[in-house]
């Protein structure tokens, strides 16, 4: 990939300069050529390291990975514990009759209306922040450089968190469920 500054206004002053990414090395002259037609054109090599820009890549996804990895975790841990602390409830539930998927549907209905109450939260804090903080800061940083970089939240990202909530607390409810059948009624009574 070649990348070439052509200056708008005849010589190079510095203030203001276009970069044109070129698609395959072939193209190179001819690209050079016709911009040569318009304006002053020189060719600029080796503005990006792309080995440095690809090691940086890929610690940066690792890093994304491995803090995604670990919110899951985290978050399928609290909910684990949390429905496990509600064992003897869930074994009263079902001393009243209460049938299996009745208290799934119970204990799952909490949670994930709980789920979608902190994601519609967090979607409006990180719509927020983006736009009136992070966005604005990063213009400054970066301006009108090689790469626009903006912070925003697409559906897909919102689906994919929405559908990884619903089957960590579909996996964790049923285990949850699954304990409360063992618990003895008995001892749960005799405990009250």
């Amino acid at each position: 990939m070649f990348k070439y500054d052509a200056a708008v206004s005849g010589e190079y002053s510095g203030d203001k300069s276009y970069m044109i990414v070129v698609d395959k090395p072939e193209n190179t002259e001819t690209a050079l050529q016709e911009l040569s037609d318009i304006c002053n054109v020189y060719k600029r090599t080796d503005v990006i390291n792309v080995q440095t820009y690809n090691t940086a890549m890929y610690i940066f996804l690792a890093t994304a990975v491995l803090f995604i990895a670990f919110i899951i975790v985290g978050f399928f841990i609290f909910l684990k514990n949390n429905i496990s602390n509600r064992t003897n409830e869930l074994a009263l539930y079902r001393a009243l009759g209460y049938k299996t998927k009745h208290i799934f549907y119970i204990i799952f209905t909490e949670h994930i209306i709980l789920a979608l109450i902190s994601i519609f939260i967090g979607i409006i804090f990180a719509f927020l922040l983006g736009n009136l903080l992070i966005n604005p800061y990063i213009h400054s940083l970066l301006g009108n450089t090689i790469m626009e970089m903006t912070v925003k939240i697409t559906i897909g990202e919102i689906s994919t968190v929405i559908l990884m909530i619903i089957l960590l607390l579909f996996i964790v409810c049923k285990t949850a469920v699954k304990r409360s059948e063992k618990t003895d009624l008995t001892v749960l009574l005799r405990e009250r």
